[in-house]
């Protein structure tokens, strides 16, 4: 894409496997694989942790646009 080129909108599909969870467990169920299975040192988990979190974060903000632009029209 060249400068000043239009952003496509975003979709966002929430897997079937993860319906019925809240983002709070899926990313504990997460801390827990990286650090029982994968045997993750600390500083690990931490970093992958954080930027899961960072990106859930940005992803949540991402719908919450397209809802306001949603219930607007």
């Amino acid at each position: 894409r060249g400068f000043g080129a239009q952003r496509r909108p975003r979709r966002f599909i929430l897997l079937p496997l993860f319906e019925g969870y809240t983002m709070a467990e899926l990313l504990a169920s997460f801390e827990a694989y990286l650090i029982h299975t994968k045997h993750a040192s600390e500083n690990t988990v931490a970093s992958y942790m954080r930027d899961v979190r960072q990106y859930s974060q940005y992803v949540e903000g991402i719908l919450q646009e397209e809802l306001l632009a949603v219930s607007h029209d």
